[in-house]
């Protein structure tokens, strides 16, 4: 017997289902058990065995305080319980987010819905019960919980935190008693107050022209600015592996790692160079990690098309010089330049033919001819429209150039082993000193280097004596000074 995407409800002391198992083997999953009042969300005659029944990505949920299931010596609480039974490893216990104690279609505006939402397992059902579609395939999407198909309009809730961030220790995450993260803080280094942590069961917001992500993403945020270093290792379900099944190489999810978008609004996901994934334990974890925003998983060989990892503008005579750098490309097909001179309407200017795919740091240089006369004494605005092979686009960041004596620089890759490059746009010839400096401000690397008028590129080496850690890049102009933290691995 199948029993899928039930929606169980009731306001009593007992329960209000009753799973008698008479040794017909049951596949049990994507349900809801909900008990309002003060018993238990169901009672089970006999603990599942593995030639009885199958239960999983099930909701159970009581309001009072008793085990939220009984009979057949079921413990207190979803983790005894798994322990137990030996099932219910994907399934979670948490407040379905109901309209009504009787009615019981999810509320889209209630963030309990999330327990419900992107949680199920896929079955040969094909609509709800109301006959909205209902993902069959893993590229489709996941199937919720329960008798309805939703999208929720709510924030999901915070995942429940084991204690404090403290230096060198682990936090775990978890929602409805399922874990969703754990993060451990590096030791050298105080950690914010509190770390908040949601997750989201659908595809990653903004992934833009991405044709392989996962169907899910975890939003990091910290209570209080600040230098920050830690590991984080996320959870998920092979339901979420999504379009991953399309990779023309597929080892589904033997290959993944982490992306990560660090500004929802304005940055592009990029991978994380030290991203690893267990296909066994259904984990993917990233190393070395400084910033927080939106994270989720993507393959190793197929990341994003685009790994944008650097943009600037800066004045060259009375040219723009727009400068860009790619950490790997997949597909890409062109870059269209576009200036405004608001902020709000751009037009193309120019295009440059893309390098298709690649793993390794490629640069590009686009020349805006006379557009000094156009920023006169105000600021000119550059974006990048970045198309790939298939005709899909994704926007870049926006920078700005002002019509000054400022110079512009950037280092990468970061995090960096034994060797960074840095990237200098000057409108003046001259010299800038480059030093690397320790979280206690002790100077621990410095360099001279003669930079000309326009982009300058550099390698800068001799780092393998540098422990792990963060670190701040200082780099002096003749006009500026750039602080820029880094992290060695």
């Amino acid at each position: 017997a199948d029993i899928y995407n039930n929606t169980f409800n009731g306001n009593t002391s007992t329960y209000p289902a009753y799973l008698y198992v008479n040794g017909t083997y049951v596949n049990f999953k994507n349900n809801v058990f909900s008990n309002m009042g003060t018993g238990n969300a169901l009672y089970v005659s006999a603990l599942p065995t593995a030639t009885t029944m199958v239960m999983d990505n099930n909701n159970y949920y009581t309001a009072g305080t008793a085990s939220f299931i009984s009979g057949a010596s079921a413990p207190t609480g979803i983790a005894a319980w798994r322990t137990t039974c030996n099932c219910d490893k994907n399934s979670l216990s948490y407040r379905p987010g109901f309209i009504s104690a009787t009615n019981v279609a999810p509320n889209l505006s209630d963030s309990a819905s999330w327990s419900l939402n992107g949680r199920g397992v896929h079955t040969f059902l094909t609509s709800d019960i109301n006959g909205n579609p209902r993902p069959t395939t893993l590229d489709a999407g996941v199937p919720d919980i329960g008798a309805f198909e939703f999208t929720p309009t709510s924030t999901p809730p915070l995942a429940v935190a084991s204690g404090a961030p403290s230096a060198g220790n682990t936090q775990t995450f978890t929602f409805g008693g399922d874990t969703v993260a754990r993060v451990t803080w590096d030791a050298s280094l105080t950690p914010p107050t509190a770390l908040f942590v949601r997750q989201y069961t659908a595809k990653p917001a903004l992934i833009g022209t991405s044709p392989y992500y996962m169907y899910f993403y975890n939003a990091l945020s910290a209570s209080n600015t600040g230098t920050f270093g830690y590991d984080m290792k996320m959870y998920y379900k092979k339901a979420w592996l999504g379009t991953l099944i399309n990779l023309p190489t597929s080892t589904l999810d033997g290959n993944l790692t982490v992306a990560q978008k660090a500004t929802p609004t304005t940055s592009a996901w990029a991978n994380v160079s030290t991203g690893a994934g267990d296909s066994v334990l259904n984990t993917v974890t990233g190393q070395y990690l400084s910033t927080f925003g939106w994270f989720t998983a993507s393959d190793i060989t197929y990341p994003v098309p685009v790994n944008l990892v650097n943009l600037n503008a800066n004045l060259s005579g009375n040219n723009v010089l727009v400068n860009w750098i790619t950490a790997s490309e997949q597909n890409s097909d062109r870059y269209v330049v576009e200036r405004s001179i608001d902020g709000t309407i751009f037009a193309a200017v120019g295009t440059v033919k893309a390098a298709g795919n690649s793993n390794t740091y490629q640069s590009y240089l686009f020349t805006d001819a006379g557009a000094k006369a156009l920023i006169a004494t105000g600021t000119m605005y550059y974006r990048l429209a970045m198309y790939d092979r298939d005709g899909h686009m994704e926007y870049s960041k926006v920078v700005s150039v002002s019509n000054n004596n400022d110079v512009d620089v950037s280092l990468f890759p970061n995090p960096f082993n034994n060797q960074l490059v840095l990237n200098i746009n000057s409108n003046e010839a001259g010299n800038v000193t480059v030093a690397i400096l320790d979280i206690n401000g002790k100077q621990q690397y410095s360099s001279s280097i003669a930079v000309s008028k326009g982009s300058n590129t550099k390698v800068l080496e001799g780092f393998e004596g540098l422990s792990s850690g963060i670190y701040f890049a200082r780099i002096n102009s003749e006009t500026s000074v750039k602080v820029i933290k880094l992290i060695k691995k």
